[in-house]
């Protein structure tokens, strides 16, 4: 699961995210779309703004999609 997906399985959406985390949307994107890692602490932030949202969610779960999103992007990217 990618992190496209897993917001669309916990029923929110980029903008949703960055409401509660008081952000632009297109940093919400960068992170989930796999074109950036946000760092340790932002990934924090991510986890608890998710679950703050009813995502019933946890760091690795979080983590994982967002490694699988980094890497999908990085084979499209090597074409």
């Amino acid at each position: 699961m990618n992190g496209a997906e897993l917001l669309k399985s916990k029923g929110i959406t980029q903008a949703d995210l960055a409401r509660q985390l008081n952000c632009e949307r297109n940093n919400v994107n960068i992170w989930f779309c796999g074109s950036h890692s946000p760092k340790v602490s932002t990934l924090v932030k991510l986890v608890t703004a998710l679950n703050e949202l009813g995502a019933n969610t946890d760091y690795n779960e979080v983590y994982k999609a967002l490694k699988q999103s980094r890497k999908e992007y990085l084979e499209r990217k090597r074409g």
